[in-house]
């Protein structure tokens, strides 16, 4: 299954494959290369305020123009090609002094799955795919109200009510609620064994409580097992395999094998377009990771996490322009989001811009405690003695978050500490641990003695690089 081609927009769609603007009768609408990358640029952004600086780093960096004048001309062609006002806008908002908004609504045009009929309904828990310290959820689909058994018949009356039930509880997201739905699964499951809606819906409840008891995968991989023998192709279960490959067996091969076959089944998985690329990464293919991103940031271009994921796999890549510019972007979205933060604070840093560096990074500080800020940027050091001061608050804080105290730690240069705290987090089989194969900060501790024997203790070893 191909990839979604167009972003639709007003009376247009714009081809990412072939990078081309047409209207919806199929016209094609001609722009030169600068004001048409500034059209893209936008379109991956809608509804946010893009500033000036962002703009000039993304379609300009590194050259000497006279940007105003450049920009202004862009602006004006893009407006002429799209029938568009300034003032009156219906695409390209200016927001004098600051920068340019893309104010119209822009869907994805994707094809359409025989199977689904549902909608993205329920937050299934903690997601490892996460970066840093962000925590996500990932999103199944629930399917519409006339189940069916396996062989395609309707459920009994009975077994669709209790399913339905167990439904409404799970929707809720609470421990206690999601606990309940199970008796519920259960009862649909008994009176119709092969109703895989409600084994797809039991095995779902059983990884989400999972993540707080850290018990029940065992139940979680049987009870999918089960949904894939009825139904092979169904994506539910391929998601949550991967998940648990990754997350309780630290096993990249079958992670990357199980959300490879996601994709395959639905190009646009939410979940497969976040956890994909990490284990790419890993594995040391980072221009399948960066692709991946892509698709990613065109499914999903408005989210906080999207954007600020994208950032990050820039910055692992050295593009530090494109990094900070994501992040930002990220930050414009939702200002306390902590890994976008932390991610344009560093690539600013990369960048030798201190002065926002410093604003970044104490807006991170701040996202753990009010009582924090960063050390005074003309301080030797600064940044180094801010993660100080945020591994002394985890350590008394939150001592139990081992992989995020070792990830500090790095930071800080204290690699005997790092090393302490993974073997903690490999006792405690804390999801996080295979991304220390990933993070830039843990490269001396990567090289450190001890490190090795410390991945071999836990399967970690010897990943199998593309």
């Amino acid at each position: 299954m191909k990839p979604p081609q167009y972003l639709c927009f007003g009376d247009f769609r714009y081809d990412l494959a072939a990078d081309r603007l047409s209207s919806l009768d199929g016209e094609v609408v001609v722009l030169q290369p600068r004001p048409q990358a500034l059209l893209r640029l936008l379109l991956q952004h809608p509804n946010q305020l893009l500033s000036r600086e962002f703009i000039r780093e993304r379609l300009w960096s590194g050259q000497v123009v006279e940007f105003d004048q450049s920009l202004n001309f862009c602006v004006r062609q893009l407006r002429k090609a799209l029938g568009d006002s300034a003032e009156a806008p219906r695409y390209v908002e200016t927001v004098p002094k600051r920068g340019l908004r893309w104010v119209c609504d822009v869907s994805v045009e994707r094809p359409q799955l025989s199977w689904f009929t549902g909608r993205y309904a329920w937050a299934a828990g903690l997601l490892l795919a996460t970066v840093l310290s962000m925590v996500a959820v990932f999103w199944l689909p629930v399917r519409g109200l006339d189940p069916a058994v396996a062989d395609g018949t309707q459920v009994a009356p009975e077994a669709r009510e209790a399913y339905l039930r167990g439904q409404f509880l799970m929707d809720k997201g609470t421990e206690d609620a999601v606990q309940r739905s199970v008796a519920l699964f259960e009862r649909a499951v008994a009176i119709e064994p092969e109703y895989v809606d409600a084994l797809m819906s039991m095995a779902r409840a059983h990884y989400f409580l999972g993540q707080s008891s850290g018990q029940g995968y065992d139940r979680v991989r049987y009870l999918l097992a089960q949904v894939l023998a009825l139904e092979p192709n169904n994506v539910d279960a391929h998601v949550i395999q991967g998940l648990l490959a990754l997350n309780q067996d630290w096993d990249f091969l079958a992670a990357e094998e199980a959300f490879e076959k996601v994709l395959v089944l639905d190009s646009n998985q939410r979940t497969a377009l976040h956890v994909l690329p990490l284990v790419k990464a890993a594995r040391g293919d980072m221009d399948q990771a960066l692709h991946l991103i892509g698709r990613y940031l065109v499914v999903d271009p408005a989210r906080a996490q999207t954007v600020a994921h994208a950032g990050w796999f820039y910055y692992l890549d050295g593009d530090y322009v494109n990094a900070l510019g994501q992040c930002e972007a990220a930050v414009e979205i939702d200002p306390a989001w902590r890994m976008g933060l932390e991610c344009a604070a560093n690539a600013a840093r990369e960048l030798n811009r201190s002065a926002l560096a410093h604003q970044y990074f104490g807006q991170y500080l701040r996202t753990y405690s009010d009582t924090f800020d960063a050390p005074a940027v003309d301080q030797e050091n600064w940044m180094k003695a801010g993660y100080q001061a945020l591994l002394d608050w985890l350590l008394q804080n939150q001592p139990e978050h081992h992989f995020e105290i070792a990830r500090v730690a790095a930071r800080t240069g204290d690699q005997s500490l790092a090393l302490r705290q993974l073997e903690l987090s490999i006792n405690a089989h804390q999801p996080m641990l295979p991304m220390v194969e990933i993070f830039p900060e843990f490269r001396q501790v990567r090289e450190s003695e001890g490190f090795a024997s410390l991945m071999q203790s836990a399967g970690l070893l010897g990943v199998e690089k593309h």
